[in-house]
């Protein structure tokens, strides 16, 4: 909305603060938006719920793996290895790259932040300037 919002705003011959901190929002929030990849992370979430959702409807039906006896011990077991999957994959999803530490690694030795112990901290952006 800010950023429909910056065009019009420099169309109108506002002043110049105005238009550039309409821009700097918009940098903030896309900056934002990549490191926390909340596109991404509904995605994910939503094609968890979708696929618990299936499995309620199995289960309720006594279909598929349900048909058998022991049909709580396999909804437990499948639901754990749904939210096992998502956990996963959220918890690569913020690990840093080894490209990511091998930068931290060349800040520190330039001696731009804290100590070598830092470094199991991820840092939430690249630091410049």
């Amino acid at each position: 909305m800010v950023a429909a919002a910056l065009p019009v705003v420099a169309g109108l011959s506002s002043p110049v603060w105005v238009t550039g901190g309409l821009a700097a929002v918009i940098v903030v929030l896309e900056g934002a938006q990549h490191l926390y990849q909340f596109q991404e992370q509904w995605i994910a979430y939503r094609s968890t719920a979708e696929a618990l959702k299936h499995e309620r409807y199995l289960f309720l039906a006594n279909a598929g793996p349900y048909a058998g006896q022991d049909r709580r011990g396999q909804l437990a077991e499948r639901i754990e290895g749904l939210i096992s999957q998502e956990h996963a994959m959220w918890t690569s999803s913020h690990q840093p790259t080894r490209e990511q530490k091998a930068d931290r690694l060349d800040l520190l030795r330039s001696g731009g932040m804290g100590q070598p112990e830092d470094l199991a901290v991820p840092l939430p952006c690249s630091m410049s300037g």
